[in-house]
């Protein structure tokens, strides 16, 4: 008697990664999804869905022109790694705190019970969170073409007289680039003489 995994459970599963704690906007973030039956099996099976939606909290200030309780669908890519590991891809593109939720959609049948496979219903995604968590996601990295810089050391200054620039560093969302402890702005003098 050969006996099989049974269906995946979305209870079993195990999330893991830095994907599901933080990320930066415009880099691709990930985490691993490890599905298991209710007894602890590897399900056998590699046709697993699925989706990955991303909210942010409702006490985030809202940006200007955009709904700050807008829920919105990622384009999550899910790559088998076999083991019944996924690992899940996703690429942000607002800095602030969002609620991660995934989504899964549970197989009818076990594959090969039958030859006519369960078409995929998209109503059933709202009954199928298995996944939710805060994410901080923060600014990328630095924009040359949405940085700027003023102040009085931009038009000259007289020798022995500090110039002071304020320098304005953006990502390529426009988010404030906060720099990272080992990150530092340098500046250069050039004569035109």
């Amino acid at each position: 008697v050969t006996i099989l995994p049974g269906l995946t459970d979305s209870a079993a599963c195990i999330f893991e990664g830095e994907g599901i704690h933080t990320a930066k906007c415009g880099e691709q973030a990930s985490f691993t999804i490890v599905t298991k039956d209710k007894f602890g099996n590897i399900p056998d099976h590699v046709n697993e869905k699925f989706q990955v939606f991303l909210q942010p909290h409702a006490h985030v200030k809202q940006v200007k022109g955009q709904d700050s309780n807008s829920t919105t669908r990622v384009r999550a890519k899910s790559i088998y790694n076999e083991n019944g590991e996924y690992k899940i891809e996703y690429l942000p593109r607002k800095a602030c705190l969002h609620q991660l939720f995934v989504f899964y959609l549970p197989v009818k049948k076990r594959p090969g019970w039958s030859l006519v496979r369960q078409s995929y219903v998209t109503d059933e995604w709202s009954s199928s969170l298995i996944f939710k968590c805060t994410v901080d996601i923060s600014a990328g990295r630095a924009c040359a073409s949405n940085t700027t810089a003023k102040g009085n050391g931009l038009g000259g200054t007289l020798a022995g007289r500090p110039g002071v620039v304020a320098v304005n560093v953006r990502d390529r969302f426009n988010h404030p680039q906060v720099p990272d402890e080992d990150q530092e702005l340098a500046a250069e003098l050039i004569d035109k003489d």
